[in-house]
């Protein structure tokens, strides 16, 4: 049998969490689920996940120990030693970690829960989709951030935050453009020669708007980038990624 560690990364890259497993996506499960054990901040931090199969029970909690040790992650309480001290001085090699992708998602009952992914291209992008399911794609994952990644919201545009308060109209804007899509003009192309992180930055839906007011905030989503003009009548928006929130948040600081 299988016998993994893993480890939560933040947004800024640094390990919060390292723990181990006989059954990794059972207790992913657990970790994103309504009967979770860490704090929910734990939980709304965590951008990246890493594993590694470590062949035995014995091998994991002894891993798992050594690396509590070496990095004292902020949500392990138990078998962290005090840094002060050498009580636990044991150099050991690195296991081979592989990523985990996985988005953050609500249950049908409005819990919190989790997804896993084949690879960390976007969902839309899709040889499958044509343009307007691709669109819907883009858009659904856009309204599951609002939902289940506040953090990023609160860390990377507090500006933003302070500006709207809470996300519902960002997910009315969406809504809208959900019901008047432009496939002509909406770029999901694949653009498989570039980087995923590329890729997502060049890609954006269109929508087509015929009265402003329809959309409250308009000239605030326009003057801060959330939403971009291609003519007088059709407009387009991006993915929303940390990248994404932090051009937003220097847009309003500088305005």
């Amino acid at each position: 049998m299988a016998s993994y560690i893993y480890k939560f990364l933040n947004y800024e890259n640094k390990i919060i969490y390292i723990g181990k497993t006989n059954n990794l996506k059972q207790r992913m499960r657990q970790h994103f689920g309504p009967d979770h054990h860490l704090p929910d901040e734990c939980y709304s931090q965590v951008f990246r996940i890493f594993y590694a199969d470590v062949h035995t029970k014995y091998n994991s909690e002894l891993m798992e120990t050594l690396l509590i040790q070496k990095y004292h992650p902020e949500y392990n309480t138990d078998k962290k030693y005090n840094k002060e001290k050498e009580d636990l001085n044991i150099i050991t090699n690195e296991p081979e970690w592989k990523e985990l992708f996985f988005v953050k998602k609500k249950t049908r009952n409005n819990g919190p829960g989790i997804e896993f992914l084949h690879s960390n291209i976007p969902p839309y992008i899709n040889k499958k989709y044509l343009t307007r399911e691709a669109a819907a794609k883009f858009l659904e994952y856009n309204k599951n951030k609002l939902n289940c990644y506040q953090y990023e919201f609160y860390h990377f545009a507090p500006s933003l935050m302070a500006h709207i308060q809470t996300t519902k109209e960002l997910e009315q804007m969406y809504n809208f453009a959900e019901k008047h899509i432009n496939d002509i003009e909406s770029n999901l192309d694949e653009y498989v020669s570039m980087s995923v992180s590329d890729r997502i930055n060049h890609n954006f839906i269109a929508f087509n708007v015929k009265d402003k007011n329809d959309i409250p905030l308009f000239n605030f989503y326009l003057r801060v980038g959330i939403l971009n003009e291609i003519n007088d009548s059709i407009y387009s928006t991006r993915l929303i990624t940390p990248e994404f929130l932090k051009e937003v948040e220097t847009k309003i600081r500088d305005s």
